[in-house]
C-alpha cells in the first residue's frame, strides 16, 4: 500500500500559505482585520428603504438657474445616500428649442436593463419582481421664472440594496475641461487600447466617474470631430487629398458609381526613402485591416542601415491580375513622378497573380522568390508525402515515426527561421552521402537553395534523386514546382542581381507585423488604415534616423584612422563598412598565408554594388585609399558625419622612422 508522501519542510523564514475566504480585491483585505470585514456592515436586508431628505434640504426648497447645479446638488446628495439614478423620460417646450422636465429613476429598477436586479430571469415571456418606486422630477416652471426645482414623487426603494456606482446618469459622468484634453489626446493615439485610456484616467483621478464604454462613445466623437463630419469613404478621400504627408495617390473609380474599387497612396517621407533605395524592391500583402476585407498591398524597401522602409501602400477589391496591374502601374507613376530609377530586383512570395502582373509592368525586373516560403513549403510536403519502407505515407503512421529524424528536421527548420540575408547561410561541404531520411532530404534541398556554385546546386540535385528514388511524389513536386523557376531562389544564380543580400520577404513581413500594433482589426475603417500607415511611414523614417545616429559613435571608436578607407567613414553607413572590413581580412589573410585570392566571380560588385577583394588588393599596392565612388549610391549617406563632429576628419599621424641607438666607437 503506498502512502502518501509528507509535504516538504518550508524554508526557515517562509511564510505559511494561507487559507482564508477570496474577496473581491486585494484592496478589501488587509493585514490587520484579516479579512473580518468582508461583509459590508450597510448590506442590503431585503427590506424596502426609504432616502430621507432633510426638512431644510436646499434640494428641497432652493431653485436653481441651470439644470447643471441642480444635478450637482444632486449629484452629492446621491453620494451620501449610496444611490443611483437614471433618466426615464425628458419634455421639450412647445418650440422643441429647450429641454423642460427630467423624470428620474432608480437605476436598479426594471428600466435599466443592464443594472437591473429586479429581472428574475430573461426570457421570451419576462417575469419582473414589484418595481422600485422610488422617482424623483426636475422642471423648469413658468412660475418660477424659468428656475429648476425639484419634487419628489416616491422616496422609496425596493427589491435591492444601496448602489456602488454612480456612473449611471450620463450627467454626472461628465469631465472636466482637464480630464476631456486627456481623453481627447488618448482617443486620438490609435496605438492605445479603450481599455489602457480607461486606466489612465482612473490612475490620474482614482474616483472619476466614467465606464469603458464612455471611452468608446468618446472615441467615436472624437473620429467623427476629426473627420469634419464626413463619412469613413468621403474623409478618406479628402485625407488622401487635403494631407501635407500624402506625396501622391490613385483611386480606381467603378464608372459613374462614384466608388473606388481599388486606392494606392505614399508619403512625403517614404518617396524620399524611396528615391535613394531604389534597387531591390519587396511587394507583399496582408489581411484583417479593415471592415471592407480589402488586402492591403505593401511596396517595402530596404535602407543601408538594414530597417524595413515602407514606400507605398495600396487597398485592392481583389488579387487578380487586374487588381495588382493597377496597382503597379500606380507604383510605376509614382516613381515616375519622383524621378526614381525602376527597381533592379522585386522578392515576392509565390503568388502568380502579382507576379504575372510585375512581368507585365516592370518586364526588366527581375523576380526572386522567398526562400523562406520555399522552405517550408518544401519541407511541409516531405513530412506529408513521406514514404516508410513498406511504402505506406508518414502521415499515417505517426506514431511510428523516428524521433530522432524528426528532430533533425526540426533542428533545419529553426534554422531556415534565422536565415534572413545571404551571408547567414553557413555551409559547408557538399557531403557525399546523406541518410535515407527526410533529414537528410531536406539537408541537400538546403545546400541546393543556398550553396554559391552552381556545380553544386546540380550535384545536390543528382543527390537528391540517386539517394531518394522511391520518394516519387516529393520529386514531381521538386521538379514541377521550383526547379522551373531556380534562377529566383537558388543563390547561386540570384547573387549575380543587385538584391544586396536579401533572399526572403521578412522586411516586408516584419512591417505588416508592426502596422498591426496600430491597432488595426476587421473593424477598422479606411481613415484608420490611412492613419495607421502615415504613423507607421514616421515611424521608420524616425528609426532610420536614429540607426544613423548611432552609428556615428561606434564608427567614430573602430573605423576612424584606418588609411585604406579613406574618407569613408564619414560618407556610408555602418552596414557599407561592416561588409568592407570582411572583405579586408580577406585580403590580409591572402598575405599573410602567401596564397592567392580565389578567382573573381564579380559577384560582390553585381550583389552588393562594393569593391571586392581583387580591387582592395589592387588598391593597397598602389598605396591608394577607398573612394566614395567606389560603393553604389545605396551605401552613402545624404549628411557627411563630419558636418557635425569636425573632429572625425582628424587622420593618424604617420609612422615614424626612429634614427635608432647611438652606438659607442
Amino acid at each position: 500500500m503506498a502512502f502518501p508522501m509528507p509535504p516538504p519542510a518550508l524554508p526557515s523564514g517562509f511564510p505559511e500559505p494561507r487559507e482564508a475566504l477570496p474577496v473581491e480585491s486585494a484592496d478589501e483585505c488587509s493585514d490587520s482585520d484579516d479579512c473580518d470585514d468582508f461583509h459590508d456592515p450597510d448590506d442590503w436586508d431585503g427590506q424596502p428603504w426609504e432616502v430621507v431628505f432633510p426638512s431644510d434640504s436646499p434640494l428641497l426648497a432652493a431653485t436653481y438657474e441651470s439644470s447643471d447645479g441642480l444635478f450637482d446638488a444632486l449629484k452629492e446628495f446621491c453620494i451620501e445616500n449610496r444611490m443611483g439614478l437614471i433618466t426615464l423620460r425628458r419634455q421639450k417646450d412647445k418650440a422643441k428649442t429647450r429641454t423642460i422636465k427630467y423624470e428620474l429613476v432608480c437605476d436598479k429598477s426594471r428600466y435599466n436593463p443592464r443594472e437591473s436586479t429586479a429581472k428574475i430571469r430573461n426570457t421570451t415571456t419576462t417575469k419582473l419582481a414589484a418595481n422600485c418606486p422610488f422617482k424623483i422630477i426636475v422642471q423648469s416652471l413658468q412660475t418660477n421664472n424659468y428656475e429648476w426645482s425639484m419634487r419628489i414623487v416616491s422616496p422609496l426603494h425596493r427589491d435591492h440594496g444601496r448602489s456602488k456606482s454612480l456612473t449611471e446618469h450620463y450627467h454626472w459622468r461628465r469631465l472636466t475641461e482637464e480630464q476631456m484634453n486627456l481623453l481627447v489626446d488618448l482617443c486620438l493615439d490609435k496605438t492605445i487600447s479603450c481599455r489602457s485610456v480607461h486606466k489612465q484616467l482612473c490612475q490620474k483621478w482614482p474616483k472619476i466617474p466614467i465606464r469603458r464604454t464612455d471611452i468608446y462613445n468618446w472615441r467615436w466623437k472624437v473620429n467623427q470631430t476629426k473627420r469634419q463630419g464626413y463619412g469613413p469613404a468621403n474623409d478618406f478621400v479628402r485625407t488622401l487629398s487635403e494631407s501635407k504627408k500624402v506625396w501622391i495617390w490613385g483611386l480606381d473609380w467603378i464608372g459613374d458609381e462614384f466608388r473606388f474599387r481599388n486606392a494606392a497612396w505614399g508619403y512625403h517621407k517614404g518617396g524620399k526613402m524611396w528615391q535613394q533605395f531604389s534597387s531591390c524592391l519587396q511587394i507583399d500583402a496582408t489581411y484583417s485591416t479593415n471592415c471592407y476585407k480589402m488586402p492591403l498591398v505593401t511596396v517595402v524597401a530596404v535602407s543601408s542601415e538594414r530597417t524595413s522602409m515602407p514606400i507605398c501602400y495600396g487597398l485592392l477589391n481583389n488579387e487578380q491580375v487586374a487588381s495588382f496591374d493597377w496597382f503597379l502601374k500606380q507604383v510605376s507613376r509614382f516613381q515616375r513622378a519622383g524621378i526614381i530609377s525602376p527597381p533592379e530586383v522585386v522578392i515576392t512570395d509565390k503568388d502568380d497573380q502579382l507576379r504575372n502582373a510585375i512581368r507585365q509592368v516592370f518586364p526588366n525586373t527581375q523576380l526572386q522568390l522567398c526562400v523562406f516560403h520555399i522552405n517550408s513549403n518544401v519541407v511541409l510536403y516531405i513530412k506529408k508525402w513521406w514514404k516508410k519502407a513498406n511504402g505506406s505515407l508518414d502521415s499515417d503512421m505517426d506514431d511510428d515515426q523516428d524521433n530522432a529524424d524528426a528532430a533533425d528536421v526540426q533542428e533545419l527548420e529553426r534554422g531556415n527561421t534565422k536565415v534572413k540575408d545571404m551571408k547567414n547561410a553557413k555551409l559547408g561541404p557538399l557531403p557525399k552521402r546523406v541518410l535515407n531520411t527526410r533529414a537528410g532530404m531536406y539537408l541537400l534541398w538546403r545546400y541546393m537553395v543556398y550553396t554559391r556554385s552552381e556545380d553544386d546546386f546540380n550535384q545536390a540535385w543528382r543527390q537528391i534523386q540517386e539517394t531518394f528514388p522511391h520518394q516519387e511524389r516529393i520529386l514531381r513536386y521538386l521538379k514541377d514546382t521550383y526547379l522551373p523557376l531556380k534562377r529566383e531562389w537558388a543563390c547561386c544564380y540570384t547573387r549575380y542581381y543587385r538584391n544586396f543580400g536579401l533572399i526572403t520577404t521578412a522586411p516586408a513581413e516584419s512591417n505588416h507585423h508592426s502596422l498591426k500594433t496600430y491597432h488595426l482589426s476587421l473593424r477598422s475603417d479606411l481613415p484608420d488604415v490611412e492613419a495607421a500607415t502615415a504613423s507607421q511611414t514616421d515611424d521608420k523614417r524616425q528609426l532610420y534616423k536614429d540607426k544613423i545616429q548611432r552609428a556615428n559613435t561606434t564608427i567614430r571608436n573602430q573605423f576612424s584612422g584606418r588609411e585604406w578607407l579613406g574618407q569613408l567613414p564619414l560618407t556610408v553607413t555602418r552596414w557599407a563598412l561592416d561588409q568592407l572590413d570582411e572583405i579586408h581580412r580577406l585580403v590580409e589573410s591572402s598575405e599573410v598565408s602567401k596564397k592567392m585570392l580565389p578567382p573573381c566571380t564579380g559577384s560582390t560588385k553585381t550583389q552588393y554594388g562594393l569593391p571586392c577583394a581583387h580591387r582592395l588588393l589592387e588598391l593597397a599596392l598602389q598605396d591608394e585609399p577607398l573612394k566614395k565612388e567606389d560603393l553604389d549610391p545605396f551605401w552613402h549617406i545624404k549628411r557627411s558625419r563630419d558636418i557635425d563632429d569636425p573632429l572625425l576628419q582628424i587622420k593618424r599621424p604617420p609612422m615614424g622612422i626612429p634614427k635608432g641607438r647611438p652606438r659607442n666607437s
